[in-house]
């Protein structure tokens, strides 16, 4: 649906955004569609905390509402994983789930269809969520992707039927470092995008490998330095069965659960070590079939990444490398438009990158005909001069996708990024480092800026 965006003319709904105040793939809904209405959560406020903030735009009216803060972190701390998501249950009430970070974090709700105005809270969810990812099946069945724990946890999902109110217990389905045999299994973990299937009955996973070691002291065998939080690595695909938790890979063979690093291996597509990966953009075509849109490294450095098309033909995986950009972190959305080509919003840069942990570029729309070849069509530049993340579309509030009528994405003044590190390692003194929320949001509806 989206045609050519017009060059510097967008307009900000949202200042004081924090660190990935409008999230990258791991993490979502932050925009939802529902009937005349879009709603968009982010994280951010002008005391240095993600902070929950949401407002809402009239498509009749094209008039947005006053941003509105429903409730304030109970554990404070500038620490992106804290942004929130938002769903909506089957009796249009807008739901809220933000604070989380190996923690239950705040589970809030409008007892009022659609008045974000007026927010109570909610029952808790689990007790330990980090990176929800919430997603709605045919019958309206919630289901929500997460991880248990810390960076070497596993990754779960559990079920709602009533909103949002009660959920299912977690069941581990993928644990890299379950049953270590060998010395880097200690240290293994994974990072993951989730898609519905087009049935509501199965969960499409892309997910790469998580290198723990390198947080710390370990020297990457090319780069010569620890890659920090860039050390992931390869790409997997498996699809899980909602309704019994069973694990499949492309070619329909199950596998063991939990799903171990060794025993993933039929699931890897595309072995990349030591070239660095990250969470890729996930497409689901109209016959069910998953196509990826990755960054990879290059030999030439760390920071010298292109973005992959990876689709399958024939039973076989295709791989093909386009745009420049200067970090794995480089956020992406891919859609197929009404002309039936392939359409991604990406971010691409020939900067170094050195400043900006989570990547940061200019927003770039490529086209394809069929995944094969790419060109690109133009730049998408709400306002000049700042730094982009995560181009991202709208979801539909009844779980059925993307609203590609609406673009998404924030921006930044630089050359730094917003939040250099999150957690202890960070302080000073025992404190946390003084933030400056100065993220900026925007958004265009059918071509437009609004």
């Amino acid at each position: 649906m989206m045609m050519k965006i017009p060059e510097g003319v967008g307009k900000p709904f949202a200042l004081h955004g924090f660190e990935k105040m409008l999230y990258d793939a791991r993490q979502s809904p932050v925009s939802l569609v529902h009937k005349d209405k879009l709603y968009v959560a982010w994280g951010g406020s002008t005391g240095g905390l993600p902070q929950p903030n949401i407002i809402s735009y009239d498509i009749p009216t094209k008039t947005w509402s006053e941003a509105v803060r429903p409730a304030k972190l109970k554990r404070e701390a500038p620490d992106h994983h804290m942004n929130p998501v938002i769903w909506m249950d089957n009796q249009e009430r807008l739901h809220m789930l933000f604070g989380v970070h190996c923690s239950a974090g705040t589970h809030i709700y409008t007892p009022e269809p659609g008045n974000i105005n007026l927010w109570t809270e909610g029952p808790e969810i689990a007790k330990d969520i980090t990176y929800p990812k919430i997603m709605k099946t045919a019958d309206g069945t919630l289901v929500m992707f997460y991880r248990v724990l810390a960076h070497m946890g596993f990754w779960t999902y559990i079920t709602s039927r009533d909103g949002g109110f009660s959920w299912t217990k977690p069941v581990s389905l993928i644990d890299f470092d379950r049953d270590p045999l060998e010395g880097e299994d200690d240290w293994a973990s994974t990072y993951h995008n989730c898609r519905m299937s087009k049935d509501g009955k199965s969960l499409h996973l892309g997910f790469v490998y998580f290198h723990e070691r390198g947080m710390y002291n370990w020297q990457h065998p090319i780069y010569k330095i620890a890659p920090k939080v860039q050390t992931r690595f390869d790409l997997y695909y498996a699809r899980v069965n909602i309704e019994n938790g069973k694990i499949y890979t492309i070619n329909g063979d199950e596998l063991p659960r939990p799903l171990n690093r060794r025993m993933a291996e039929p699931a890897k597509i595309w072995s990349t070590y030591p070239l660095l990966t990250n969470i890729p953009s996930l497409y689901i075509d109209e016959h069910d079939n998953p196509g990826f849109l990755l960054v990879r490294s290059s030999e030439e450095g760390m920071r010298k990444c292109n973005f992959w098309y990876l689709q399958r033909k024939d039973g076989i995986w295709t791989k093909t490398m386009f745009a420049n950009t200067n970090s794995t972190w480089a956020g992406s959305c891919v859609h197929k438009q009404e002309d039936g080509k392939l359409a991604a919003y990406l971010i691409a840069s020939e900067e170094s990158g050195e400043k900006l942990t989570y990547g940061g570029g200019e927003v770039e729309k490529w086209v394809s005909d069929d995944g094969t070849k790419w060109s690109l069509e133009g730049s998408v530049i709400p306002e000049p001069g700042l730094i982009y993340n995560n181009p991202m579309f709208a979801e539909k509030s009844d779980g059925t996708g993307a609203d590609d009528r609406f673009l998404l994405m924030f921006g930044w003044k630089g050359p730094e990024g917003i939040a250099t590190s999150v957690g202890p390692a960070s302080y000073v003194n025992g404190k946390p480092p003084t933030v400056v929320c100065k993220g900026q949001a925007y958004a265009a509806f059918m071509g437009n800026w609004i």
